[in-house]
């Protein structure tokens, strides 16, 4: 893992956006583009792609994102660990077999997060007791699979706009 000073500072990241873009601009571009917003979603491509500098603490901030949300799912447990470390790398190369760009890379920690996310409150609901709390749960791990299901689309939605441009 690469230590915070390897990455280039956000004044450096700054100085390579184009003129017509400042960092506070890029914040809510991205959010937007989060929320399925298409133009957004383009033009944070277009930034990215010409900026790889704001891939590396992305990667790095999901990393260890991922490291903490194994560790929930498995508790104590080494067998769980080992079977859900190597369930998400299976994720992972199974899907960056047809494309590793940085946001295919970012689009795949997407859902792994999101698949995860599911794998805990899966363990949430069946800890939960009461009605209410298996009610809350139920309501939060549907969501969860709801935002798995849009991350799985949003990667198909982003390979099929390269492949249009393609042609």
């Amino acid at each position: 893992m690469k230590a915070a000073c390897d990455f280039p500072n956000l004044d450096e990241c700054v100085a390579r956006l184009p003129e017509s873009q400042t960092w506070g601009e890029f914040l809510p571009l991205f959010r937007r583009a989060e929320e399925g917003d298409e133009v957004a979603g383009r033009e944070v491509r277009r930034l990215l792609e010409i900026n790889d500098a704001f891939w590396q603490p992305v990667g790095e901030i999901g990393a260890i994102l991922e490291e903490r949300m194994i560790d929930v799912v498995a508790g104590d447990s080494r067998l769980q660990r080992w079977s859900t470390e190597e369930f998400t790398k299976g994720i992972r190369v199974t899907l960056l077999a047809l494309g590793d760009s940085p946001m295919e890379q970012y689009l795949i920690h997407r859902i792994v997060v999101a698949h995860l996310k599911v794998r805990i409150l899966q363990i949430r609901l069946g800890a939960a007791r009461s009605e209410t709390a298996i009610g809350r749960c139920q309501k939060q791990l549907d969501n969860a699979r709801h935002d798995e299901k849009v991350s799985v689309m949003a990667l198909g939605d982003y390979r099929n706009s390269l492949w249009a441009q393609a042609m």
